[in-house]
């Protein structure tokens, strides 16, 4: 995956919406953050899962100061995408944290 944001001295939080036919729908950059933090509202991803039909998705984010690990911020914003995604059964199929030294994901490391 090409995320043109790689390099970006600023957060940049991009969602992948997917159909249940798991086909991309909709692949939008939808919060700009600081040098170190981006806030994440869950109810504009769950406004946009609505509006999209969308039956997965796949969160990305840079993390320009070159770390990828994961933040306390990221696992909490993963477990609070899983608990309320399940909820309306749609499934966060990925969380990715991409820098210039590389990439962490969450399924790659069973945090999903």
């Amino acid at each position: 995956m090409k995320f043109e944001y790689i390099d970006m001295e600023r957060e940049v939080f991009k969602v992948l919406y997917f159909n249940s036919k798991n086909i991309l729908i909709k692949d939008e950059n939808i919060f700009l953050g600081t040098v170190d933090r981006s806030v994440v509202h869950v109810r504009e991803i769950l406004k946009n899962i609505l509006k999209y039909n969308a039956k997965s998705i796949i969160v990305v984010h840079n993390h320009p100061s070159g770390v990828v690990n994961p933040s306390l911020d990221d696992f909490e914003l993963t477990k609070k995408l899983l608990d309320i995604l399940n909820f309306v059964d749609v499934r966060l199929s990925d969380h990715i944290i991409i820098s210039n030294k590389g990439y962490y994901s969450f399924l790659e490391n069973n945090k999903i």
